[in-house]
């Protein structure tokens, strides 16, 4: 090991430069006086900043770690959620199933008093009696089949050209 070393606080003479002009025998030497210096406490300090250093990171650790089990624990909520939509809609659509099934709609329109036709006639609609269900429910409908819903002024084309008016 290393022990860094100090001079004696009392001063000496440092030796005179040697040159070829110097003889040897007037020539002093005074070798320094050497003494060991107590060694510093750098040790505590690093120790210390380490131990600062690794509180730091755990924390930050749990800090991280308790919002990603937040954020899980919303994530679950909402899987949760879309899950029962998800339900619902397939409860709601078997029940429209249901509702719609000719079975049901004859055995409806049999209590109702209905009889099924014998002849069927297609009756002629004008064009003022089209633009007026165009006009009041804002989409054209054919048999009972909804067309995308077109923008207002696509509407009054649409009724103008029914009408077999020019707009």
């Amino acid at each position: 090991m290393a022990v860094p070393l100090r001079r004696d606080p009392v001063a000496r003479p440092a030796p005179p430069l040697r040159t070829a002009r110097t003889p040897r025998s007037t020539r002093t030497t005074a070798v320094p006086r050497l003494t060991v210096v107590p060694r510093r406490r750098r040790a505590a300090g690093f120790v210390v900043t380490l131990s600062v250093l690794i509180v730091g990171l755990m924390l930050g650790a749990a800090v991280l770690h308790t919002q990603l089990a937040e954020r899980q624990l919303h994530i679950d909520r909402l899987d949760r959620s879309v899950r029962e939509a998800e339900d619902r809609f397939d409860v709601l659509r078997r029940q429209r199933a249901e509702l719609r099934s000719p079975t049901r709609l004859a055995s409806e329109a049999r209590g109702l008093g209905m009889v099924p036709a014998e002849v069927t006639e297609f009756v002629d609609v004008d064009g003022h009696t089209i633009a007026m269900m165009i006009a009041a429910t804002g989409h054209p409908s054919t048999d009972g089949v909804r067309i995308e819903r077109p923008e207002p002024l696509d509407q009054f084309l649409l009724v103008k050209r029914v009408t077999n008016e020019v707009p």
